[in-house]
């Protein structure tokens, strides 16, 4: 899994919608599992600003904060 951080900022920086979506899908690509790519893609599509802004902060930490 690639550290995703730059890629998360950038959706959080961003203001309109379009351009979060965008900065997503970005960081949906940047993912090394292709699995999953074609399902958050489509889930980002329809999401508002404020759940694109969560979506991305779950898929940064995914891998690094795991319960033990």
């Amino acid at each position: 899994m690639r550290n995703l951080d730059d890629y998360a900022a950038k959706v959080w920086s961003v203001k309109s919608v379009q351009a979060k979506r965008k900065a997503m899908v970005e960081m949906i690509d940047a993912m090394t599992s292709d699995l999953k790519k074609p399902r958050y893609k489509e889930m980002a599509a329809s999401m508002a600003a404020h759940r694109l802004d969560k979506f991305a902060a779950n898929l940064m930490l995914r891998d690094t904060d795991q319960v033990l």
